[in-house]
């Protein structure tokens, strides 16, 4: 445990240490998106610190690999509606590389860039993410954004292109 950086009682077969993080995991990420409902940002902001709390930093499955990548998904587009354009995009780039296939995290770059005024950085984020997920709704409606905004077909997208 010492040389892994953890606890000396740390132990993995642990379960009641496991369950009782499932269940702080649960309670930190519900009241979260309880406040950002209720427009109080920078307070699901301190949800979202004490959720990155419950993970080790040395040793991640990739479940909590997931589960971190989606938090800073959620940290992001708190950033972003706090008009906070740089901590948006350091967010939705860690997500990214903790699951290269995040679409949440291409489209919030790709509203980021937006934002910025990066029209064709923005186009790409939002493509990719569309090309990720073509569910993400969020994503079909900045590529439409976009789109019009460039002169492109409310769905074109150049990764289909070919």
């Amino acid at each position: 445990n010492k040389s892994l950086g953890l606890p000396p009682e740390n132990n993995t077969l642990n379960i009641e240490t496991t369950l009782n993080k499932k269940t702080k995991y649960f309670k930190y990420i519900s009241e979260a998106y309880s406040l950002f409902s209720e427009k109080k940002y920078n307070e699901a902001l301190e949800k979202l610190d004490e959720v990155e709390k419950l993970f080790s930093k040395t040793l991640l499955s990739n479940d909590s690999t997931s589960k971190i990548a989606s938090v800073n998904n959620f940290r992001g587009f708190n950033y972003l509606a706090l008009d906070e354009l740089e901590k948006a995009k350091e967010a939705f780039e860690t997500a990214l590389k903790l699951n290269q296939y995040s679409s949440q995290a291409c489209a919030g770059l790709g509203e980021v860039y937006f934002l910025g005024g990066l029209d064709k950085d923005a186009k790409t984020m939002f493509e990719w993410a569309v090309k990720n997920n073509p569910n993400n709704g969020f994503a079909v409606r900045g590529l439409s954004k976009i789109n019009k905004q460039l002169g492109f077909t409310d769905t074109h997208n150049s990764l289909f292109s070919a």
